[in-house]
């Protein structure tokens, strides 16, 4: 993940929207095959399709920017549809999905459905987090359930020029969509704090608009492709410094500097000095 402008990855480089469902086919009410992880196009009793458009995600994601805390808390409203028409002789259901999200994102978090729904790491790469969306019930043919995940987007600290930076001072990362292939209809949201001055590359993203408490809201409204949607966040407020004084000798006088930092950025002072 970077906030310099480069292109945001391919879905097919950083595994976008929804990697892989598997629909499971009963012979009648009573039977209950096993959920088979494949992309085997059989329709038989326990066979597995491909998700897209079979199993569709339409989300609606809004990210909250809390400097003091150095995080962004993402919410990630997903309305998942199962597209299949049962038959006389079979019946189709979806019981987990997979979604990637932004690189470096920790604290999971799924609620929603008509069960009890959770969500695990699949696999973590520089690209991507892939996550394993269970339902917690079973989603039937022709039927909709809606969930809302939960996760953050933490500073992981380090160099000044970090790609992920999330401090009172400055503010740098990235915005993605999230959806299944070829699902229209997913949108960003992106909330900042008052005070702070907002640079909004790529995107597009409208606004600011306030909110109730006077918060800067940027919206992208309804994306027709939302798999290539992606906005580089930079913000940063009226911050008072941190002096640090250094003596030099120049031509045979010595000279007082005064180096001024942002109080969180001890590490770009100590360097400076």
């Amino acid at each position: 993940m970077t906030t310099t402008r480069r292109r945001r990855p391919g879905a097919l480089r950083r595994l976008a929207g929804l990697l892989l469902a598997t629909a499971t086919a009963g012979l009648g009410p009573g039977l209950l095959p096993a959920l088979v992880p494949s992309l085997a196009p059989a329709l038989g009793p326990g066979a597995a399709r491909a998700a897209t458009p079979d199993l569709t995600f339409v989300t609606a994601t809004t990210y909250v920017v809390l400097p003091d805390e150095g995080r962004v808390a993402v919410t990630v409203r997903i309305t998942a549809t199962n597209h299949l028409k049962d038959t006389t002789a079979r019946r189709y259901f979806f019981e987990e999905g997979f979604l990637s999200v932004l690189p470096g994102t920790s604290n999971f978090a799924i609620s929603g459905g008509s069960g009890s729904p959770s969500v695990a790491v699949s696999s973590s790469s520089a690209g991507a987090v892939v996550l394993r969306l269970r339902f917690g019930a079973r989603l039937a043919a022709g039927q909709s359930a809606s969930f809302t995940l939960t996760f953050d987007l933490v500073d992981p600290g380090g160099a000044p020029d970090r790609p992920v930076r999330i401090s009172p001072s400055l503010v740098r990362f990235q915005a993605w969509a999230f959806a299944s292939d070829s699902t229209p209809g997913s949108s960003v949201e992106v909330v900042v704090p008052p005070a702070y001055t907002v640079e909004v590359g790529r995107g597009p993203l409208g606004g600011p608009t306030p909110n109730a408490e006077a918060w800067q809201v940027f919206t992208s409204g309804p994306l027709e492709t939302p798999l290539t949607f992606v906005a580089d966040i930079f913000a940063d407020r009226p911050a008072e410094y941190v002096d640090g004084r250094r003596s030099a000798t120049v031509g045979g006088r010595t000279v007082f500097l005064v180096i001024r930092a942002w109080p969180d950025d001890a590490a770009w002072r100590e360097r400076v000095s």
